[in-house]
């Protein structure tokens, strides 16, 4: 699950979600991954963010997560 790698903050250069990254095409559903939400309304973006996960952040970022994505309370 990409959300758990991102949680444990295996996002390094050769580490799990780069793996998995190269590991498959690049197609519109690898991005729709990034983008799904949690009960809270939060994506893998937000969390890291509000979790200070910096290399989790610019990780996502890089891959083509959704900077102006919002949580349930509309918050970026």
């Amino acid at each position: 699950n990409l959300a758990l790698i991102i949680e444990g903050g295996f996002v390094g250069e050769d580490d799990a979600a780069e793996l998995i990254f190269r590991a498959y095409p690049v197609h519109e559903r690898k991005l729709e991954v990034m983008e799904i939400k949690s009960n809270e309304g939060m994506t893998m973006l937000l969390w890291a963010a509000a979790h200070g996960r910096d290399a989790a952040c610019e990780w996502l970022v890089k891959n083509g997560a959704n900077l102006l994505a919002t949580n349930k309370k509309g918050r970026l």
